[in-house]
């Protein structure tokens, strides 16, 4: 059969992903793996969590069912062709060692960055560091790879939710990304705290996002779309299966 053009892109490139283990990022994992099985190596961003070193966390990501098709397609195991990198997107550099930096910046052309925290009722200092420093630190590593060839940022889709229509375009920041950043570091905890959303706008913001989130695309089976879910959103996914779409 003759490759896709998509194929013949990611042959023998190297990609890198962050928030692997989350709802999307899973999901584009296993698709990467299935459909272009010449793809180079997949880097995946990982922080040790619960106890659990990344390559735990690794061999725990591959136990999920929806890794389940890719396993018997593939004729390596999927650690010969996944590898983590420790590291945590609210610190420095990502927290990557320069070691593991230096790997990445020869190999890889392809960021995926899907690495974010989805809580609306999150702590504005926290979801700062994630969502907005996160981000940068990301760019800002990819200012360094000579082989990069794209960086697709994974937004939330009720980002711009006060609009009716939102476009396939960049909106204008509300505020300075820059002036937010350094609120990190001047404002006190209890400042963050009294600037928090109240919980009548995170319940209509969760809302809206759930109704994109069960819209979204996905593989079976579904106990895996339900894994990274929250348990509210988990009601909502069941109410949606009939009207979920698969691929193949």
């Amino acid at each position: 059969m003759e490759s896709s053009a998509i194929q013949e892109f990611y042959k023998g490139r190297s990609v890198l992903i962050t928030g692997a283990t989350g709802f999307c990022g899973k999901s584009l994992l296993e698709k990467l793996l299935r459909s272009c099985p010449d793809i180079g190596n997949i880097f995946v961003l990982m922080r040790p969590k619960k106890g659990q070193d990344v390559e735990k966390r690794l061999a725990k990501l591959f136990s999920d069912p929806v890794f389940d098709t890719v396993k018997r397609c593939l004729k390596l195991p999927l650690e010969h062709k996944v590898f983590p990198v420790p590291g945590d997107i609210t610190q420095t550099g990502l927290g990557i060692s320069v070691q593991n930096k230096d790997q990445l910046c020869r190999e890889v052309s392809v960021v995926f960055h899907a690495a974010a925290t989805i809580k609306f009722n999150e702590n504005l200092r926290v979801a700062l560091q994630t969502n907005v420093m996160g981000t940068q630190e990301v760019v800002e590593l990819c200012k360094q790879m000579p082989l990069i060839m794209a960086l697709v940022y994974v937004s939330t889709a009720y980002s711009q939710c006060p609009l009716t229509e939102i476009e396939e375009k960049v909106y204008p920041p509300p505020h300075d990304p820059k002036r937010l950043s350094e609120c990190v570091d001047w404002l006190s905890e209890k400042d963050f705290h009294s600037i928090e959303p109240t919980p009548a706008i995170l319940v209509k913001a969760h809302s809206l996002f759930l109704s994109r989130k069960c819209s979204t695309t996905n593989t079976k089976p579904f106990q895996a779309l339900l894994s990274g879910s929250h348990n509210f959103d988990k009601i909502y996914i069941f109410h949606q299966l009939p009207k979920l779409r698969t691929t193949k």
